[in-house]
């Protein structure tokens, strides 16, 4: 046999690929072994082998086995690394904190760890985690946490120092990294050094077409398409893209033949909407759109429209509550309560009445992604159709009504 003549753990992988060849499922097969002689060599083979699988369910609760086994660093990081890849972020937290010492001896788990606080809400104590790590670390994922965290926790003021510190270190960052700044560049108002940081990140794709397309795009919702450097990305990025690239070819014909489909899905949509079976930002998902549009959007219009039948409906709450008593001076608002307050100038008042507001640890990094997506627009297209009406409206540019005449 193959044990023979190899050591135990060379053995039982080579049976493993025969396994796989012949049809076998070695995770099955370790989990018999496990299960028929449960020491430690075998748990150790079974919990390989539920790695390679990336069955990381299974792995977390047969990781833990093998850490209250072992108590080392490497089992240790087995286990919490299959907890943060099924989003177990409480017991990351919980494991930290009753074992600090191998927590702190693993950079696979500290990272681990700053990450579950930060999608569990926990910001201070992920800042202060991320900002113990050495800069030699270099890590882009450590950056892009370190901005994440500053725009969750409304920190919005320290996002311009990001952005020139990615474009100081411009040559040692990647072009996705680039283009990450120059959109955060976009969103916090400074133009001049988003369309520096873009055109870098072209300049280095190597006709990449994901980088291409999506620095044209930003290009695009900035104003500054026109430029003739602008179109060689467009063009570089369909001529570059295949089959599984980011610009897809489709026959018009083939996508008009979808759009009654879709407005069938639409017209469902809204009628669960009407009935209060679907939220309205389950609504703003599906439809592809963002909630401040279906809610602020109309809400201003809704003030210049005199005719009360033109108005559009607002979705704010729900009809199926009866209004009730709030005990104390503790709440929670939901972001369309915030806006509903808001666009009705009551926020402040809100605040001043209560002596606690809870909300949704996301909140905030809603709001900034929710607000460039109402923003968004093309300024050059604006630009030009307001010029167009400028010269509708003093009779220097007149509408064409008739239809070409026949050729002689």
């Amino acid at each position: 046999t193959i044990q023979s003549t190899l050591e135990s753990p060379i053995a039982t992988r080579l049976e493993s690929i025969i396994d796989e060849t012949e049809g076998a499922d070695p995770v099955a097969a370790r989990e018999q072994d496990y299960n028929e002689n449960p020491a430690i060599s075998t748990l150790l083979l079974f919990v390989d082998e539920l790695r390679r699988a990336r069955d990381f369910q299974r792995l977390a609760e047969y990781g833990e086995k093998l850490f209250s086994e072992l108590n080392d660093v490497s089992s240790a990081e087995t286990y919490v690394s299959a907890l943060f890849e099924i989003k177990a972020d409480g017991e990351i937290v919980e494991f930290s904190k009753i074992n600090p010492d191998i927590a702190n001896a693993s950079d696979v788990i500290r990272t681990s760890l700053v990450w579950a606080h930060y999608r569990l809400g926990n910001f201070r104590e992920a800042k202060a985690l991320l900002e113990s790590f050495p800069t030699s670390r270099n890590d882009p994922n450590d950056r892009e946490l370190g901005m994440m965290i500053a725009i969750a926790s409304g920190d919005w003021s320290a996002l311009g120092t990001f952005v020139e510190s990615e474009w100081s270190n411009r040559e040692d960052r990647q072009p996705e990294e680039l283009l990450r700044a120059g959109v955060l560049a976009q969103r916090i108002g400074v133009a001049a050094r988003s369309q520096e940081l873009v055109r870098e990140a072209a300049r280095r794709a190597n006709d990449d077409p994901s980088i291409l397309v999506k620095a044209y795009d930003i290009a695009s919702s900035s104003g500054w398409e026109d430029d003739e450097d602008i179109h060689v990305w467009l063009r570089t990025a369909i001529e570059k893209s295949g089959e599984d690239g980011p610009i897809q070819r489709f026959d018009l014909k083939d996508i008009m033949n979808e759009q009654p489909r879709w407005d069938q899905q639409m017209d469902n949509l809204w009628n669960l909407v009407l009935r209060g079976e679907v939220p309205i930002f389950g609504a703003a998902q599906a439809s592809r759109r963002s909630l401040l549009d279906l809610t602020l959007r109309p809400a201003l219009a809704n003030r210049n429209e005199t005719d009360p039948r033109k108005r559009s409906l607002i979705f704010s709450f729900s009809g199926g509550r009866s209004a009730f008593a709030v005990p104390g001076k503790s709440i929670g608002l939901d972001i369309t309560a915030i806006i509903s307050l808001a666009f009705m100038g009551h926020i402040g008042r809100v605040l001043d009445w209560c002596e606690c507001v809870h909300i949704a640890h996301t909140t905030l990094s809603w709001l900034f992604e929710e607000r460039s997506k109402l923003a968004f627009h093309q300024p050059t297209q604006v630009q030009k159709a307001q010029e167009g009406k400028k010269l509708l409206d003093a009779g220097k540019l007149h509408r064409f009504e008739g239809g070409a005449g026949s050729p002689t």
